[in-house]
């Protein structure tokens, strides 16, 4: 892997309130590509290698698209260390330790609205428009699906906490276009779920070749997981798509037939090997 040094971290406010490190490095090529700058995770990252400005450390550009930081060569002899108080001084606001992560403790520094709207309008949650969100106090998607009191907006009270519910068993395709990624709109989440189904594997898309899905938009899902990844997996909504026979198709991969089903095995296995696939009627570590 690549060597190179820390010569500043650049820290920037995500779009939830995360404060998220960029290492600036002494300019080394990957792949053809001149890299200057690697993502440092997290603070929980940082603390743990010790890093500081200075060290000498190894890098990679995974799935040949996102630079990062593995671990550290050497250790600068007068280096200064990287802080939550560096942190703090770069974005002019005070942050709090939240798990592996820093967080502004102010959250009025950040503009959650837009996102939030997004959120429910493409999960297509009636009733809560912009208006309704602010008498609710909501401030992000999992504040919809906490115990709330409706009835505080009267008659449509009702109606709005039935559309909560009913968003719960939304497919995940229409969930992972909700969520906000930067490029993944409702056709992106679509041919993303046909390779990816579930979004605990969602960082696979780095090694996984999806037509139509180019380097800009799979660094774009790689830095927003960084900074949202922990409260996604506490939605109550459905994280993982139920893959129909037309995806399974497209996966180009070993299949097992189990269950009842609206054709026989026989039919069902003649179609999939006619597509090239090793079909088992027994489950296996493979299948």
């Amino acid at each position: 892997f690549p060597v190179t040094i820390i010569q500043d971290v650049e820290w920037a406010i995500g779009r939830t309130g995360t404060v998220n490190p960029t290492g600036i490095i002494d300019p080394v090529v990957i792949d053809d590509a001149t890299i200057s700058r690697v993502t440092l995770h997290n603070i929980g990252i940082i603390e743990e290698f010790k890093l500081g400005l200075g060290d000498k450390i190894e890098i990679e550009r995974a799935g040949g698209v996102i630079p990062k930081f593995i671990k550290i060569v050497e250790h600068a002899v007068h280096g200064i260390k990287i802080t939550a108080q560096h942190a703090e001084k770069a974005v002019g606001t005070k942050v709090l330790r939240e798990g592996p992560r820093l967080v502004v403790a102010n959250k009025e520094d950040v503009n959650t609205t837009k996102a939030l709207e997004h959120f429910v309008k493409t999960m297509e949650i009636k009733g809560l428009g912009p208006a309704n969100i602010q008498k609710m106090n909501l401030e992000s998607p999992l504040d919809i699906y906490k115990t709330k009191d409706w009835s505080i907006l009267g008659a449509v009270g009702d109606k709005i906490s039935d559309e909560v519910e009913k968003s719960k068993n939304k497919p995940y395709e229409t969930v992972l276009a909700a969520l906000g990624i930067p490029g993944v709109g409702k056709s992106v989440a679509k041919l993303i779920v046909q390779k990816i189904s579930k979004f605990e594997q969602l960082r696979d898309i780095q090694y996984v070749e999806i037509k139509g899905i180019g380097p800009a938009t799979v660094e774009s899902i790689i830095n927003w997981l960084e900074d949202n990844e922990y409260w996604v997996e506490k939605l109550p909504v459905k994280l993982e798509q139920n893959l129909t026979v037309d995806d399974i198709l497209q996966t180009k991969k070993k299949v097992c037939i189990t269950g009842k089903m609206d054709m026989t095995r026989e039919q069902l296995a003649e179609i999939l090997e006619k597509q090239g696939f090793v079909v088992s009627g027994t489950v296996t570590k493979d299948c």
